[in-house]
């Protein structure tokens, strides 16, 4: 399910979310725009109609999605549903950024320069902001995070937290790994077992230079998820890791 549906909701906004769900997009736009016509504040039309611009796809959608989540993160801004969407909106394009300009000298991080920082998207417009490549994208890494914590922080359900959390501490470790690492290390304070938050750490270990603790959670990852042994060594080796039989 990709958004519940509120108490005593109106038969439109009803129908939107459902057409939501069933994966119907341009339905669901269409009947959440017409809620959010009779009320502006509608916080569920909003984030509804703005769910269904991101699974439509396209820079212009993302670019109106982005606002539309900023408008209900505006009106209740202790709710997961819109800090979810913004979040996993930026998280989506800036992956795309990472994974296509990887390859090129420098990497990707030439694309991120000039990032606006993520207040800046809830400031109001008093003067002409020039955006950088990643934020004209929609793909603004530090924005992504700041908002992937936060709906973890305001879901209940344990396993959608910790998704959630995986995915910002996914882009930390991209941006330095560190950072990923104490990410990492609060997923597994919250989910001792979680499989991919020990995988991607022995990469961040192997990534900086701490070999005992890179060959430790792969001996976990040995045991609870064998199939991903040689994977996990492929990265290794990449560091210049390799593991001795």
């Amino acid at each position: 399910m990709i958004q519940e549906l509120p108490e005593n909701p109106s038969k439109i906004l009803k129908d939107a979310i459902l057409a939501l769900n069933k994966g119907k997009y341009k339905k669901s736009k269409l009947l959440a725009y017409i809620e959010i016509k009779k009320n502006s504040d509608n916080y569920f039309a909003l984030c509804c109609y703005a769910n269904s611009l991101y699974f439509l796809g396209g820079k212009d959608n993302d670019k109106i999605a982005t606002k539309y989540y900023i408008k209900a993160i505006n009106l209740i801004p202790n709710y997961p549903l819109d800090h979810l969407g913004l979040g996993r909106l930026h998280h989506t394009n800036a992956m795309k950024i990472h994974n296509g300009y990887n390859m090129f000298p420098g990497g990707s991080d030439m694309m991120f320069l000039d990032e606006l920082a993520p207040d800046k998207y809830f400031e109001e417009k008093h003067s002409i902001i020039v955006k950088g490549f990643a934020d004209e994208e929609c793909g603004n890494r530090e924005l992504a995070i700041s908002e992937l914590e936060k709906a973890a922080l305001f879901m209940s359900e344990k396993e959608i937290k910790v998704e959630l959390l995986n995915m910002a501490a996914g882009l930390k470790c991209i941006i330095n790994n560190e950072e990923g690492i104490k990410a990492y290390k609060e997923i597994m304070r919250i989910d001792p077992t979680n499989i991919q938050s020990h995988f991607n750490i022995a990469g961040c270990y192997a990534a900086t230079g701490k070999k005992k603790k890179a060959i430790e959670e792969y001996n976990f990852i040995k045991i609870e998820a064998p199939d991903l042994v040689d994977k996990l060594e492929n990265i290794f080796l990449e560091y210049g890791l390799q593991i001795e039989e």
